[in-house]
C-alpha cells in the first residue's frame, strides 16, 4: 500500500487539485458573467459594461448567495418568457391552422360552384345548338313549303313565270 508518507503526500496532491479546480471556487458577484473566448475566459459585468481576465467572485457568502439568487431570479424570468413566446408561437400556429382550414373550404366550395357553373355552360351550350339546330330545320322546312305553294299555286292572270339568273322563278304582268 505504500508508506505513511507517500498517502499523506497523495492526499495533499488530491487537496491541491481540488482547490485550484472550479468546483470550490466561490460564485462570480453580482452583475459578472463568464464568457467563454478563444484567447481564454473573460468575465463581463453587464451592469457597469466593464470586462476582466481575472474572475470576480463574490466576497462573502451572503454576497454569493445573492449572486447566485439573482441569477436564478433572471434564469426564472428567462424561462417564464421562453415559456410566453411558446404560447404566443402556439396559439400562432393555431391560427393559423384554423385560417388554413378555412382558406380550403372557401376553395372547395369555389371549385364547387366553378363546376356548376361550368355544367350549366355546357347544358346552355348543348341547349342553344339544339335550339339552333330547331330554327335551320324550321327554315328549310319554311324555304321547302314556299317552293311548294310556288310550284302548285296557279300564276294571276296576265302574269308569265320566267327564271332569273339565280335561277328563281318569279312572275310578270
Amino acid at each position: 500500500m505504500g508508506t505513511e508518507a507517500e498517502r499523506l503526500s497523495a492526499a495533499r496532491g488530491k487537496e491541491e487539485q481540488l482547490l485550484a479546480s472550479d468546483a470550490l471556487q466561490m460564485p462570480l458577484a453580482p452583475g459578472w458573467e463568464a464568457i467563454d473566448d478563444p484567447g481564454g475566459t473573460y468575465y463581463y459585468n453587464s451592469t457597469t459594461g466593464e470586462s476582466t481576465y481575472d474572475r470576480p467572485e463574490a466576497k462573502d457568502r451572503g454576497e454569493a448567495k445573492a449572486a447566485a439568487l439573482a441569477e436564478a431570479q433572471q434564469t426564472a424570468q428567462a424561462a417564464a418568457e421562453a415559456k410566453a413566446a411558446a404560447n404566443d408561437a402556439a396559439s400562432q400556429a393555431k391560427e393559423s391552422a384554423r385560417r388554413k382550414d378555412e382558406a380550403r373550404k372557401q376553395l372547395e366550395a369555389c371549385l364547387e360552384r366553378s363546376s356548376r357553373a361550368q355544367q350549366a355552360a355546357e347544358a346552355a351550350q348543348a341547349g342553344a345548338e339544339a335550339a339552333v339546330k330547331r330554327v335551320e330545320t324550321t327554315r328549310a322546312a319554311a324555304a321547302a313549303a314556299q317552293e311548294q305553294i310556288l310550284r302548285v299555286a296557279p300564276l294571276a292572270a296576265g302574269w308569265d313565270e320566267f327564271a332569273d339568273a339565280n335561277g328563281s322563278g318569279s312572275g310578270s304582268g
